[in-house]
């Protein structure tokens, strides 16, 4: 099955031709939290970095930054200097300690620490004339060797040549077309393959400015909109499920043109709540670090999902044996057939339906045992919201064995605090022994607030397994220093500790406690003291008067109205008011 051949569209820029392009040096390209950087900045920048580079001789570079400008600042100036551009999985110091010892130096932000590596900070201070013309890029050798997430084990190296990062700018370009001039937003990060061509690449290639900052909460991005400002969001499934109950989807409609989702499955009822409303309904894009962009889809309906529609030029095919769709691609550097390891039905005029992952099926004592089967059974039962299984060594023992990690349901919530742990985790077994064997159980439990995600909504594999390292953890509830409850009323003081992970990124300068999260401890608390019927439905009359710091005792009062199902929750500091709201549960008929 194929599709049309793609044409570079008379609107882009080729990435490889882009600093020798004529604009006006006043075009604003990045916009900051305070300022804004023009073209004529961006070439200045470049200058000022490309000797440094040039300098230290040839060779791999490594490029940390969460600053989308700083990042295409540096990886510019790498690619300027005849050098290959490495973007790592993740900031994690041991992960850029791995790769820096093999590569000749570092561009880093400040802040980002790379343990026995020459680094250069960012921004680069200019050294004399940083004027002088560029070269063309060679598109067919120039190179970006990104990592991929290591959802299914460590991050490997993907390459990238920049003909192929062309390449699929013009399919984005020629399929979606947003309109010009348009701001892009994002709630990803551009140095992983979805956030480099959408949030930077495309913008650049296509005289899009973009923000430099990573939008990382609901309340960001909704002080981040601009009425009637035509902006494109870059999001993921993880932020825009996060945040449907929090966002005005009255001022995402009124401010956004495009809204893009990647990096996973966009579940259906998420999706056609946006696109009820939105203008433009979500984009959703399936591929992979390895095989670029493979197809999108918007989903009106919750019951009868769209299927995928592969991008111009992808021709797929299903493997014989395994029913793994295959792909190739004009924005691969040859035509290879690469597997992409999920299962799929084709369909006609390019158009496919996914069945699933066919790789994440392990051995135990020699037995195969699907952990996507594992986990699909486990979130069906009514007490499990989410569920995720991993293979699992135990310490002193040779045998290999299985973890899960489960979100519990508000049913689930209330069978852990009636009964216990472990006769959660003897429900759970029972529930998979008529479907499973016994070595199929999972050995290893944790029950948690949330399963744990990166910016794309991506669940590493490494994060899994430290939920098992107390050690190494960060809390992510609030200590409670006293409670005075009554019937229908719950009143705490409580003290969110200093190394609390949502203080993360929410500001490095001041860390505040994100809305998102005061609404989450709202209704745990809640259901821990009350019996609440139904799922959530909705939020009514929220309203934040002040921030929530590091290092302050708050007070949370609960007030739940059993009549409406509702409940009414109000944070204060010192009798001044800090946020409040009316959260209503829907109980299933």
């Amino acid at each position: 099955m194929s599709n049309s051949v793609v044409v570079m569209s008379e609107n882009l820029t080729p990435i490889s031709r882009l600093l020798n392009s004529r604009r006006d040096l006043a075009e604003t390209l990045a916009i900051g939290a305070s300022e804004r950087r023009s073209w004529g900045d961006f070439r200045h920048d470049v200058g000022a970095l490309l000797p440094r580079i040039a300098d230290a001789g040839s060779g791999n570079w490594l490029v940390a930054s969460e600053d989308a400008y700083e990042l295409v600042v540096a990886l510019f100036a790498v690619l300027q200097a005849g050098c290959k551009a490495v973007l790592p999985a993740h900031f994690q110091s041991g992960h850029l300690s791995e790769l820096a010892t093999g590569v000749a130096g570092v561009v880093a932000s400040a802040g980002i620490e790379v343990a026995g590596a020459r680094v250069l900070r960012l921004p680069a201070p200019a050294i004399g004339d940083t004027t002088s013309d560029f070269r063309p890029l060679d598109s067919d050798t120039s190179e970006i060797i990104l990592y991929t997430s290591g959802t299914t084990g460590e991050p490997l190296p993907v390459r990238k040549l920049l003909r192929c990062l062309e390449s699929e700018i013009a399919v984005l370009e020629q399929t979606f077309a947003p309109p010009s001039r348009a701001v892009v937003l994002a709630t990803v990060p551009a140095h992983h393959i979805y956030g480099l061509l959408f949030r930077v690449l495309w913008p650049l290639a296509s005289r899009r400015a973009f923000a430099r900052r990573l939008i990382r909460y609901p309340e960001d991005l909704s002080a981040a909109l601009e009425p009637g400002s035509g902006q494109i969001l870059i999001s993921s499934p993880a932020f825009l499920k996060r945040a449907l109950p929090v966002l005005n989807l009255n001022q995402l409609s009124s401010s956004l043109s495009r809204v893009f989702s990647s990096g996973g499955p966009l579940p259906s009822k998420v999706a056609a709540s946006y696109n009820a409303v939105l203008s433009e309904p979500v984009r959703e894009i399936y591929g992979s670090t390895e095989t670029g962009g493979i197809a999108y889809r918007t989903v009106l309906s919750a019951e009868a999902p769209e299927p995928w529609t592969a991008f111009p030029g992808v021709k797929l095919s299903l493997d014989d044996e395994t029913g793994v769709l295959t792909v190739q691609s004009p924005n691969l550097p040859n035509q290879n057939p690469i597997r992409t390891g999920d299962k799929a039905r084709l369909l006609a005029k390019d158009r496919f339906i996914l069945n699933g992952r066919a790789d994440r099926v392990v051995k135990i004592e020699q037995q195969r045992v699907s952990l996507s089967e594992l986990e699909h059974r486990l979130a069906a039962l009514p007490e499990v919201s989410q569920a995720r299984v991993l293979p699992w060594h135990l310490d002193g023992d040779q045998r290999d064995t299985l973890a899960a990690v489960i979100k519990p349901s508000p049913e689930g919530w209330s069978r852990l605090l009636e009964t216990s742990k472990r006769q959660m985790r003897e429900y759970l077994c029972a529930a998979l022994r008529p479907h499973v064997s016994a070595l199929a159980l999972p050995r290893k439990w944790r029950f948690v607030r949330r399963i744990p995600e990166d910016d794309r909504g991506k669940t590493p594999l490494s994060a899994l397994e430290a939920l098992w390292k107390p050690q190494t953890g960060r809390p992510t509830e609030p200590q409670v220093l006293e409670s005075e409850a009554g019937d229908d009323t719950l009143t705490l003081k409580l003290r969110p500790p200093e190394d609390l992970l949502y203080f993360e990124g929410h500001f490095d300068q001041e860390p505040i406690l994100a809305g998102v999260v005061q609404i989450d401890w709202a209704i745990a608390f809640a259901r821990q003291q009350f019996v609440i019927d139904g799922t959530f439905q909705r939020i009514e009359a929220l309203k934040f008067h002040d921030i929530i710091k590091a290092g302050q005792d708050i007070e949370l009062a609960l007030r739940y109205d059993r009549d409406r199902n509702r409940l009414g929750f109000h944070f204060t500091r010192a009798g001044k008011n800090l946020s409040s709201g009316r959260i209503l549960f829907e109980t299933a008929s």
